[in-house]
């Protein structure tokens, strides 16, 4: 089961698995002495950043998690303005372009697996037909040609 409450089945609970990188950056102010031009100042402070090799990562998320996330992202958007706002909203935009692609993969993968589920479905009426003598071994063999590729 992919999901933990009942109430919440199907669709919703669907979960997306991704991957990254997961970079470290530290950041930091550096203290020093000041130069001989700084008269008034003998110590000096200056943010410093230390980047540390990445690590590769894998995510699980639930897709109702980020819609969740997405209505409250963009609840957050509505109280603020300028470049707070711009980057809170290009974060929905990501997110809504996962669930975008997750969707029309999703549907590819329905599209697929019922054509392998028709020929399943053939195969296994055409074997029951053997089975119990009502079709000859040729004409099984046959039936499973185009999927073994033998013809």
């Amino acid at each position: 089961s992919t999901s933990q409450n009942p109430y919440i089945a199907g669709h919703p609970s669907d979960i997306i698995v991704g991957g990254g990188v997961d970079l470290i950056v530290n950041e930091a102010i550096k203290v020093a002495r000041g130069t001989s031009s700084d008269t008034l100042n003998c110590v000096r402070a200056f943010n410093t950043y230390q980047w540390q090799p990445g690590k590769i990562t894998t995510f699980v998320l639930p897709v109702i998690d980020i819609e969740i996330l997405i209505e409250k992202l963009s609840k957050v958007a509505e109280d603020l303005s300028g470049s707070e706002q711009t980057n809170i909203l290009k974060q929905v935009t990501n997110w809504q372009t996962v669930l975008k692609n997750y969707r029309s993969h999703n549907t590819d993968l329905t599209q697929i697996f019922s054509a392998d589920n028709t020929l399943f479905l053939s195969m296994l009426k055409s074997f029951k037909r053997f089975k119990s003598g009502g079709i000859s071994k040729s004409d099984f063999l046959q039936a499973f040609d185009s999927f073994l590729g033998t013809s």
